[in-house]
């Protein structure tokens, strides 16, 4: 009975005294062993405290309760040392009125003390004349067990405490008036000091397991201190329920976002506070769900608060098990996201309408194209069937006019269907028609059909290797990039050269578009590819086209996985590298 009220006063002062460590706002910074000793200490000292009143109370009732039955057994040997039985009898009413006084600071030296008064009052009995060897024997066995059972003293007094019983023991015993009749004398020093030597041998076990209980229990308590302040202050709500889904932590920031307090849900479930009606059975699976695969998240889910007001959560699940694996509880972790998933709502709202938006566009766009193409394409024919003179013969003066008019119907011709392309690149539809390709007889198609290119003073140059190897690609789209950096070239070129080449690059082909003409200032060069975008320079009146075959050649670049590079330089030109791999990426041979 002793030694387990002992234990839970122990206990007890150590989750006093650890709580008040970990209620610190210091806790965090604190290293989980620093200081255990002297706390291990301040809890002796406490379990000390609290030890005294039944072990006094204890001492003082055994003793009175021998003296009693000395008196009745033997009257002549009770009242020869009557004294010593009233010494031991107050030495315990002592020891309580210690602890009511300034002495309690120093209760472990006064138990001591009073220890080593009890024993020697003890022992002094063996010098009465009727006192028989073998009771004090005995009796200063069992004490000495006792002692090393029920009091929590360090090692160091507990050694003081045993050696002192024996050496007063073995100072009384021979001074015995009744042991020189006493016929085996053995057992009077083998009780005692056995006792004592098991005593002993306890004390450093048990103080070091002790201790070592100690620093792990404070261990223990300072990390889960830590993170209890750690989850304290987390700004995303955290919460813990157990296997039968009952709340058993709530932090503060749930507080913060759900309204409720702590102390309003610890003990509920979790399907009855902040769950709608409509989404407890879903909650329910979700949580049998994460004990099967150990988490699940982010999801978002819609929650109650305490005022009633529905908000968006999104949450984060992890299942808790013990040393065993077997599941024991879930910790939760949401933020309120209810501001976040309406502006996601409505971003998603705006995308769509924006997206109808452009397909409506691309079908205007479309649609203009085809319906302008066709009358282009009218007047393309009947300039040609005037300029072959169809309908009578044509003066100079109005040839050089036919063949002006027939020059900007091409162009705007090349502009239609340059916008259509746009329009089907932005709108997602320009699609690759992949096809094993020969890049020579590609060039050679294109050199064939830009012979209207040709202007006075320009001279266009092609360099193509032989033997290139086939890519599997999409013909049309590399043609449109080849034409619209000759065009290009050759539209800012005034005199001089422009040249196309073509070489092997492993693994695929390397076409360049060089020119002799005015060269891109550096601060343009990153806003070439733009759409629109075109290079106006001071003194020279506007270049024909609307600014859309650069763009092109970058948009069916990047749909052919090609690279493309340009290096260019102020009064000496503009050279054009697009690198055509053997077949864009991520595709396989059809």
């Amino acid at each position: 009975m002793i030694a387990t009220r002992w234990l839970d006063t122990l206990l007890q002062r150590e989750r006093a005294i650890f709580g008040y460590l970990i209620d610190s706002p210091l806790a965090p910074l604190a290293e989980p062993t620093r200081g255990w000793e002297s706390l291990a200490r301040k809890i002796q000292r406490e379990a000390m405290a609290a030890a005294i009143p039944p072990i006094a109370w204890s001492a003082a009732t055994i003793t009175a309760a021998y003296a009693l039955a000395q008196l009745w057994v033997r009257p002549g040997q009770a009242l020869s040392v009557w004294p010593l039985y009233v010494v031991q009898c107050t030495v315990p009413l002592f020891l309580l009125g210690v602890l009511k006084t300034r002495l309690q600071a120093h209760v472990e030296t006064a138990f001591l003390a009073a220890d080593l008064v009890y024993t020697g009052a003890l022992c002094a009995q063996l010098l009465g004349p009727d006192t028989h060897p073998s009771g004090i024997a005995g009796f200063v066995a069992v004490k000495l067990l006792a002692v090393a059972a029920f009091v929590p003293w360090r090692p160091r007094y507990q050694w003081v405490s045993v050696c002192g019983a024996l050496l007063f023991y073995g100072i009384c015993l021979p001074y015995s008036v009744r042991y020189a009749l006493e016929t085996h004398r053995l057992h009077l020093y083998a009780l005692p000091f056995i006792a004592g030597g098991f005593s002993i041998l306890g004390i450093r076990a048990v103080a070091w397991q002790r201790l070592e209980l100690v620093r792990h229990a404070l261990i223990r308590d300072v990390t889960l201190g830590r993170l209890q302040l750690l989850l304290d202050h987390m700004p995303a709500a955290c919460v813990v329920s157990d296997r039968e889904n009952r709340y058993i932590y709530w932090n503060r920031a749930a507080e913060s976002i759900f309204g409720y307090g702590a102390e309003e849900v610890l003990g509920k479930t979790v399907f009855e506070v902040i769950t709608p009606p409509h989404l407890r059975d879903l909650s329910r699976r979700g949580i049998e769900l994460t004990a099967r695969v150990g988490n699940i998240g982010p999801v978002r889910s819609e929650n109650l608060t305490k005022d009633g007001r529905r908000i968006i959560c999104e949450w984060s699940i992890v299942a808790l098990r013990d040393a065993d694996g077997s599941f024991f509880g879930v910790l939760s972790m949401c933020q309120d996201v209810t501001e976040r998933h309406r502006d996601e709502e409505e971003r998603r709202n705006t995308i769509e309408k924006l997206r109808e938006v452009d397909r409506l566009r691309a079908d205007f766009v479309a649609t203009m194209s085809h319906e302008l193409r066709n009358p282009l394409n009218a007047i393309m024919g009947y300039a040609g069937l005037l300029a072959e003179g169809t309908f009578g013969p044509l003066v100079p003066e109005q040839r050089a006019i036919l063949e002006r008019m027939n020059l900007r119907a091409r162009e705007l011709l090349e502009l239609v269907n340059s916008a259509l392309d746009v329009s089907r690149i932005e709108s997602g539809q320009a699609l690759v028609k992949l096809e094993v390709v020969q890049p020579g007889a590609v060039l050679e198609e294109i050199r064939q059909g830009t012979a209207e290119l040709q202007k006075s003073g320009v001279r266009i140059e092609w360099d193509i290797e032989p033997d290139l190897p086939a890519l599997y690609t999409d013909a049309t789209k590399v043609k449109v990039i080849v034409r619209n950096l000759l065009s290009n070239a050759v539209k800012y070129t005034d005199q001089g050269y422009v040249r196309v080449r073509a070489r092997r690059s492993y693994p695929g082909v390397e076409i360049s578009v060089s020119d002799s003409g005015r060269g891109i200032p550096n601060a343009e060069l990153e806003n070439i590819f733009r759409p629109f975008h075109q290079l106006r320079e001071r003194g020279n009146e506007d270049p024909p086209g609307a600014g859309l075959g650069l763009y092109l050649v970058h948009r069916f670049a990047e749909l052919l996985g090609a690279e493309i590079h340009v290096e260019s330089e102020v009064g000496r030109g503009s050279t054009f590298t697009v690198k055509l791999p053997a077949q864009p990426p991520g595709t396989l041979l059809g």
